[in-house]
């Protein structure tokens, strides 16, 4: 074994390592480099190397000189050279030279000058005498205008034992080292060093210090501020009763209190709360809050805590009737903030990055390389430092005894690991932040959830294989009745082993302790690197032999730093205790708390980085041959999190994944409103999920050029148009933040709001048709219902549509013009009948007589009224179907890209004529046909008067009525099937003109027969055949470029 230094016995390196010192010196590798590369100290590799040479060109030297005469400084004269300040320093005066003595006028002249406020070096440049010596004169001066003959001399301070035992105290306790500086007048490195010896003499505890959230009873405001305890003994109070958002309360409290003490406002509340003080208080949320949601959640946070305190009884009036009320003298200074206000826009683009599935499914094989965790090579080495052994230095290593390992164990991963200025060392590596990474790659579940979740060590029974037997452990807890059952494995109801996480974020929020948590049927998969369960119980297996618990934790015992974030007291005495199974024996101060989500995300970033490079090195490129990019910035692109988003997308739309099945196994409150109610069984949700896993595995290699090709934005104004003004308003810019599976397809558009009518759950910021208006205040984000009521699409801004809609488009125009036409033929009655009643009135008022009908001139009114506005509605809804298809019209005839709304083909240059018509007959047909084709549109008294017209019109050819006998949708079905069969004949080559021409022959009362040469009574023959022959006879209307047309 290599012999390194030691620097306490002073053992020389051998002569290999010395060898490669001295070769890597003079090849010209740094110092520094060669120590890094060796894992020596620099300090060994300066022993064993010469100093370089050094030398100052002659006119650099001069101009050194030249710029110390005229008094710049050391630092400014070598950074402007690009030479050392120690040669700078040579060249300068030497200080401990005697001062040529100066007169006494310029002393008086320095002196003079020094008090009126000028620098000393300023004076001294001007004066031409040495800065040094002047500084002495001015320090002489000043010391005698405050009594002392001499400056004191600086002296090392001496500390008494018990002082420097109390230095570790505070230090241990968390206290911040300025502050005990200030209060001993010591150094840091004198507190560390007293720390450091009582540590090892076991007289203090390893330093934690108290988070913001962890110090509930406020004890650094009392230390800091003691003039605040009124305010913190109401404060901890408030923290008692705080059963949400707790992370956000405990940050407005403490801010306000520091913002008390900085803008020198009054520390009693009774000061504070004074009615007429209130406009003297500066605006807490312009100064102390970021100008986001949060920083308004935080204002709004802190007016809920000062409203609770002016309900106390120093403030407040207790009264039978009236209850508990503030006194009129004091009122909260404190005003809320709408947080909508202050919600930041979306970017262009989001931080969010899904990762395609054949990168996690190789990444699972990748961290899993065996089934026993000494397999593990790649993640063993992966972070950390180079050591002297040749080993990395990292977190994921621990120093044990050697009675802690067991050298059999195929699980127990241990090493000796050389040092440089000590002994060598026995260590043992933890695997918990690696697994819980494989764990987060093989299920969906948050990671905060894989954080939480319970061994299953302290359970009446526990999972091994698959079958439940009776837990040893000596925490074990409950009986054969009344089991403990919050362990990650466990037999659900129904008798299948099935994954629980003991936590569910919201859905926790109101439960009772044995109802908080989820269950997930996650299947048992073939292959070891895809089963969550595998994984599950070897972590549990090895904490309980290398780092076994000693007790169900409570939770509020868990720092807010291991525990989920923002969770109370109160909160967390809901929970049942807990033995969690990432347990993190790397930290000897936290051996049964939880892993911390910064180690996981730092571990998560170290495995991207890694990954990376294996990628690069194998040759795995994109298909453009650009190499693979995870980490940008120094982070990788998918986070964490976004595993969650990228095995939720890959099994619903490459495993085909039941999006209602997969709401359950996610733990979601909904994916889409219609699924919120769905209850399927846990059998059925593990054997979907376990065919999607199959499907999603045998298309990854699809899936790879599929993802790798998807670009991070789209160009959607080139292909749709959006009703709304912006379309960042409505749809997401980035497409992997887009859910198609909430989008609703419609005749002439698609509904960005899944067609929802009202509000889900009460929630008004879900789309839908009650916010589909644009927004009533610019700027504000608060929008009205659509206009035109529910399911009025035309100006709803959730509704966009591409050129494959024009043709619905065509026909919800020409049906909204009819029931203009009708509308207004309405307004026009009941106007003329008003206007009758008030000229009637007039003449009969002139007479000097009483008016009788104001009953009915009030009915008039009302009728008149609703008439116009019915006829506004349907005319602004005119309006926004022609404006959206002249909107399509003008799109760029390309063809670059594919979307969902836009269409290749002959529609790309379809072409709309919006012409006036005097033919009632024309308007129907339009109008029935659109209804047929699309049965959302109302067809009013459309298909009735249709009938008629051609009744009629056969009536003159002899023919009987046949139409007038059948049902509204008989005669809508056989009516057009007549009506094409006509074109057909008229104009075999265009339907569309084939129409026009038979619409004028009966406009004109002309015989079809005779001009058009056919035979009527085998044409009445299809209304007589009755609904099922003509539905089987309807031929698809034919709306090309050639035959499309909008008609008035």
């Amino acid at each position: 074994m290599t012999n390194y230094t030691n620097h306490k016995n002073n053992k020389p390196l051998s002569l290999e390592i010395r060898a490669q010192i001295e070769a890597s010196f003079q090849a010209g590798v740094q110092k520094t480099q060669i120590a890094k590369n060796l894992g020596i100290s620099h300090s060994v590799v300066r022993k064993y190397t010469k100093p370089l040479p050094f030398g100052v060109p002659e006119a650099v030297k001069d101009e050194a000189l030249r710029l110390i005469k005229e008094g710049h400084t050391n630092s400014s004269i070598a950074r402007s050279l690009g030479i050392s300040r120690s040669y700078v320093l040579k060249l300068m005066p030497n200080p401990t030279k005697r001062a040529v003595p100066l007169s006494a006028e310029i002393k008086l002249e320095l002196v003079r000058r020094a008090e009126s406020g000028e620098t000393v070096n300023a004076i001294a440049r001007d004066l031409g005498i040495d800065a040094g010596n002047a500084m002495k004169i001015v320090k002489k001066h000043r010391a005698k205008l405050n009594g002392v003959e001499e400056p004191i001399p600086p002296s090392a301070k001496r500390y008494t034992a018990e002082q420097r035992l109390t230095m570790a105290q505070m230090h241990s306790q968390g206290v911040p080292l300025q502050e005990i500086c200030g209060l001993f007048g010591a150094t840091d490195t004198v507190i560390r060093k007293a720390y450091q010896k009582a540590l090892d003499a076991g007289t203090v505890e390893p330093r934690f210090a108290l988070s913001m959230e962890d110090d509930r009873q406020l004890l650094k405001i009392k230390r800091d501020f003691p003039q605040l305890e009124e305010w913190r003994v109401y404060a901890v109070q408030w923290y008692e009763l705080v059963e949400s958002n707790f992370a956000i309360v405990c940050t407005s409290i403490n801010r306000f209190l520091r913002f008390l003490m900085q803008h020198r406002i009054s520390p009693r509340p009774a000061d504070f709360f004074l009615r007429q003080n209130s406009k003297l208080i500066p605006n807490f949320f312009e100064i102390s809050c970021p100008k986001s949601d949060h920083g308004a959640a935080m204002n709004n946070a802190l007016a809920d805590f000062l409203d609770w305190v002016l309900i106390q009884p120093e403030f407040a009036d207790d009264d039978e009737e009236l209850g508990v009320t503030t006194l009129p003298i004091f009122r909260n200074p404190i005003a809320r903030v709408r947080r909508s206000d202050h919600r930041p826009q979306r970017g262009s683009e989001s931080n969010k990055q899904v990762m395609p599935y054949w990168m996690i499914h190789d990444l699972r094989r990748r961290i899993a390389q065996g089934r026993n965790l000494r397999d593990w090579t790649w993640v063993q080495g992966i972070s950390g430092k180079i050591t002297a052994s040749g080993d990395k230095e990292s977190r994921n290593w621990f120093q044990v005894d050697e009675s802690q390992i067991d050298k059999a164990d195929p699980d127990c991963v241990w090493r000796v690991r050389q040092r440089l200025d000590k002994g060598p060392v026995l260590e043992m590596w933890s695997p918990v932040r690696w697994v819980a990474c494989l764990i987060k790659l093989q299920t969906t579940a948050r990671m905060g959830q894989i954080r939480m979740i319970d061994s299953g060590e302290g359970d009446t029974f526990k999972v091994v294989d698959g079958t439940e037997v009776s837990n040893d452990s000596p925490i074990a807890s409950g009986s054969r009745r009344k089991p403990r059952r919050q362990g990650a494995i466990r037999l659900s109801n129904e008798g299948t082993v099935v994954l629980y996480f003991n936590t569910n974020k919201t859905a926790d929020i109101g439960r009772s302790w044995d109802k908080k948590g989820q269950e997930c049927a996650w299947p048992h998969l073939p292959d070891y690197q895809d089963d969550p369960y595998y994984w599950i119980e070897k972590l549990r297996a090895w904490q309980e032999k290398y780092n076994p618990p000693t007790r169900l934790l409570p939770w509020k015992d868990v720092p807010s730093a291991r525990r989920l974030k923002g969770k109370s007291d109160s909160v967390c005495t809901t929970y049942p205790d807990v033995v969690f199974l990432f347990r993190t024996p790397e930290t000897k101060s936290a051996t049964q708390f939880p892993v911390a989500a910064g180690a996981v995300d730092k571990a998560w970033q170290v495995l991207i980085a890694g990954y990376e490079k294996i990628l690069c090195n194998e040759g795995k490129r994109n298909p453009d041959g650009s190499a693979i990019e995870l980490v940008r910035d120094g982070r990788a692109e998918t986070t964490i999190h976004g595993l969650r988003v990228s095995l939720i997308t890959h099994l619903i739309l490459d495993g085909e994944m039941a999006p209602e099945l997969m709401m359950k196994i996610v733990g979601h409150a909904r994916i889409l409103m219609t699924l919120y109610y769905t209850k399927p069984g846990l059998q059925r949700i593990e054997d979907a999920l376990a065919d999607a896993a199959k499907k999603v595995d045998a298309t990854k290699d699809a899936a790879l050029i599929r993802d790798l090709k998807s670009s991070s934005a789209e160009r959607m104004r080139k292909h749709v148009i959006f009703n709304a003004k912006e379309m960042i308003d409505v749809i997401p810019l980035n497409p992997k933040d887009r859910n198609p599976l909430g989008w609703l397809p419609m005749h002439d558009g698609l509904c960005l709001a899944g067609g929802n009518a009202g509000p889900v759950d009460g929630d008004p910021r879900f789309p839908g048709c009650h916010n589909g208006a644009l927004e009533l205040i610019p700027g504000q984000g608060h929008h009205g219902p659509a206009p035109g009521g529910v399911r009025n699409c035309c100006r709803c801004r959730w509704k966009c549509a591409g050129r494959a809609h024009i043709p619905g488009l065509q026909a919800t125009f020409n049906n909204r013009q009819f029931h203009l036409y009708k509308s207004s033929s309405a307004a026009i009655d009941a106007e003329r009948t008003r206007n009758d009643l008030l000229i009637e009135k007039a003449r009969i008022e002139a007479d000097g007589h009483p008016f009788l009908r104001t009953r009915e001139l009030a009915t008039a009114e009302r009728l008149y009224e609703a008439a116009m506005q019915k006829m506004q509605e349907l005319a602004l809804d005119v309006s926004a179907v022609h404006r959206m298809i002249e909107r399509i019209k003008a799109l760029p005839d390309t063809d670059e890209g594919t979307q969902a709304l836009a269409v290749q083909g002959d529609l790309l240059t379809v072409q709309c004529v919006v012409e006036e018509t005097e033919s009632e007959l024309l308007v129907l047909s339009e109008v029935c046909a659109g209804v047929e084709l699309y049965p959302d549109l109302y067809p009013g008294s459309a298909i009735f008067e249709y009938a008629q017209l051609l009744d009629m019109a056969f009536e003159r050819e002899g023919k009987p009525f046949v139409l007038a006998k059948l049902s509204e949708k008989e005669k809508l079905l056989s009516a057009n099937a007549i009506m094409r069969e006509l074109e057909r004949q008229a104009n075999p080559g265009n339907r569309l003109l084939g129409r026009r021409k038979v619409v004028e022959i009966m406009d004109r009362k002309q015989s079809l027969q005779t001009t058009l040469g056919i035979n009527l009574t085998d044409l009445t023959a299809l209304a007589n055949m009755g609904n099922e022959t003509t539905s089987s006879k309807l031929k698809p209307l034919d709306l090309t470029k050639k035959a499309l047309n909008v008609g008035s």
